[in-house]
């Protein structure tokens, strides 16, 4: 008897539906079968169990690969500027200091789910996307702030440079003030 699907082999993802499908029509097959219907009615059930768990591993995994690239591309642009110690305020070097610690703990836990053991990730799938929904809501946290501190930091600065420029300009008012039968030079 042939193999159906050999052992390596993969289902396409828009085949699971299709398979579900079927199995679904036959599981409604099955009770309309007399003698022998629950049994096909209960395999068809089991091949679509397996199927949906299968189709959650597979989402899973997918997702948390693509937070560990995402996660892994910012590290990429913040490091080089850390690095080279350009000249920026030591608030900005905190807040990228701060978020590249808050990617960096993510990476570890993200690589140990993006890698689990394919024969184990069916059984752990709801765990394993919870765990990515966690990670993922930490970096978006992490983030946030990151940008939150940045209005703060630049609403502040802004705030200075507009006093020292009033400041300016009062003075130079009085000046002129000051010395009303003077001539002004150029």
């Amino acid at each position: 008897m042939p193999k159906i699907l050999p052992s390596k082999s993969r289902i396409p993802k828009d085949s699971v539906s299709i398979l579900i499908n079927s199995l679904k029509i036959l599981e409604g097959i099955g009770e309309a079968i007399p003698v022998g219907g629950g049994t096909v009615k209960a395999i068809a059930k089991i091949g679509i169990a397996l199927l949906e768990v299968g189709e959650k591993a597979r989402v899973a995994r997918s997702e948390c690969l693509d937070l560990l690239e995402k996660t892994v591309n910012q590290i990429l642009l913040i490091k080089p500027h850390l690095v080279a110690r350009e000249p920026m305020s030591d608030d900005l070097q905190e807040r990228l200091e701060r978020y590249h610690d808050a990617l960096n703990d993510a990476v570890q836990p993200l690589e140990q789910l993006c890698v689990k053991s394919k024969a184990k990730m069916p059984f752990t799938s709801t765990r394993i996307q919870e765990e990515v929904d966690d990670l993922r809501d930490k970096l978006n946290d992490a983030y946030q702030t990151f940008i939150f501190h940045s209005w703060i930091s630049v609403d502040s600065k802004m705030t200075e440079v507009l006093r020292g420029m009033n400041a300016l300009s009062i003075s130079h008012n009085t000046q002129i003030v000051s010395r009303p039968g003077e001539a002004d030079e150029v």
